[in-house]
Protein backbone atom coordinates (compact mmCIF):
# COMPACT_ATOMS: atom_id res chain seq x y z
CA UNK A 1 0.00 0.00 0.00
CA UNK A 2 1.33 3.43 -0.93
CA UNK A 3 2.02 5.88 1.85
CA UNK A 4 0.24 9.22 1.80
CA UNK A 5 2.28 12.38 2.30
CA UNK A 6 1.01 15.80 3.20
CA UNK A 7 1.81 18.75 0.99
CA UNK A 8 0.88 22.39 1.46
CA UNK A 9 -0.24 24.78 -1.25
CA UNK A 10 1.11 28.29 -0.69
CA UNK A 11 1.33 31.56 -2.62
CA UNK A 12 -2.23 31.11 -3.96
CA UNK A 13 -3.00 33.56 -6.74
CA UNK A 14 -5.80 34.39 -9.14
CA UNK A 15 -4.87 36.59 -12.09
CA UNK A 16 -1.55 37.24 -10.30
CA UNK A 17 -3.36 38.70 -7.27
CA UNK A 18 -3.09 37.24 -3.77
CA UNK A 19 -6.39 38.68 -2.55
CA UNK A 20 -8.62 39.34 -5.57
CA UNK A 21 -11.90 41.06 -4.77
CA UNK A 22 -13.37 40.63 -8.23
CA UNK A 23 -12.16 38.84 -11.31
CA UNK A 24 -13.64 39.65 -14.71
CA UNK A 25 -11.57 37.14 -16.69
CA UNK A 26 -13.60 34.41 -18.41
CA UNK A 27 -10.77 31.93 -17.84
CA UNK A 28 -8.88 33.26 -14.82
CA UNK A 29 -5.28 32.18 -14.33
CA UNK A 30 -4.75 30.32 -11.06
CA UNK A 31 -1.35 29.53 -9.60
CA UNK A 32 0.14 28.08 -6.44
CA UNK A 33 3.32 26.56 -5.07
CA UNK A 34 3.36 23.05 -3.61
CA UNK A 35 5.62 22.57 -0.60
CA UNK A 36 6.55 19.01 0.31
CA UNK A 37 9.41 17.29 2.08
CA UNK A 38 9.10 14.35 -0.30
CA UNK A 39 10.97 14.23 -3.57
CA UNK A 40 8.91 13.65 -6.71
CA UNK A 41 5.63 14.87 -5.23
CA UNK A 42 3.07 15.21 -8.05
CA UNK A 43 -0.15 17.14 -8.33
CA UNK A 44 -3.46 15.73 -9.48
CA UNK A 45 -6.91 17.21 -9.82
CA UNK A 46 -10.40 15.78 -9.84
CA UNK A 47 -12.52 16.92 -12.78
CA UNK A 48 -16.31 16.51 -13.05
CA UNK A 49 -17.58 16.55 -16.66
CA UNK A 50 -21.38 16.85 -16.98
CA UNK A 51 -22.64 13.92 -19.06
CA UNK A 52 -25.07 11.03 -19.00
CA UNK A 53 -22.61 8.77 -20.80
CA UNK A 54 -18.90 8.63 -19.92
CA UNK A 55 -18.18 7.18 -23.37
CA UNK A 56 -19.23 10.50 -24.95
CA UNK A 57 -16.54 12.52 -23.13
CA UNK A 58 -13.68 13.85 -25.22
CA UNK A 59 -10.38 15.52 -24.36
CA UNK A 60 -9.03 17.87 -27.03
CA UNK A 61 -11.51 16.39 -29.51
CA UNK A 62 -10.42 12.75 -29.03
CA UNK A 63 -11.99 10.02 -26.88
CA UNK A 64 -10.96 10.63 -23.29
CA UNK A 65 -9.89 6.97 -23.01
CA UNK A 66 -6.89 7.74 -25.24
CA UNK A 67 -5.77 10.82 -23.26
CA UNK A 68 -2.53 10.74 -21.28
CA UNK A 69 -2.70 11.57 -17.57
CA UNK A 70 -6.50 11.12 -17.43
CA UNK A 71 -8.04 8.33 -15.35
CA UNK A 72 -11.79 7.64 -15.19
CA UNK A 73 -12.91 7.26 -11.56
CA UNK A 74 -16.72 7.00 -11.54
CA UNK A 75 -20.06 8.44 -12.57
CA UNK A 76 -21.52 10.77 -9.92
CA UNK A 77 -24.61 13.00 -9.95
CA UNK A 78 -24.80 13.30 -13.74
CA UNK A 79 -21.06 13.73 -14.27
CA UNK A 80 -18.11 11.58 -15.27
CA UNK A 81 -15.38 12.04 -12.67
CA UNK A 82 -11.73 11.93 -13.74
CA UNK A 83 -8.36 12.28 -12.04
CA UNK A 84 -5.91 14.26 -14.14
CA UNK A 85 -2.19 14.86 -13.79
CA UNK A 86 -0.51 18.16 -14.45
CA UNK A 87 -1.02 19.64 -17.88
CA UNK A 88 -3.63 21.43 -19.93
CA UNK A 89 -6.92 19.72 -20.78
CA UNK A 90 -10.01 20.59 -22.82
CA UNK A 91 -12.93 18.29 -21.99
CA UNK A 92 -16.12 18.06 -24.00
CA UNK A 93 -19.27 15.96 -23.74
CA UNK A 94 -22.72 15.52 -25.16
CA UNK A 95 -25.13 16.20 -22.35
CA UNK A 96 -28.65 15.23 -23.41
Amino acid sequence: MAALFAADATNLRCEYLTEPLGVDAVKPRLSWIINSDHRGEKQTATVHVPTKNAASVTESGKPVSSADSVKFLRMENGAAVYEVGSGSFRFGSEYL
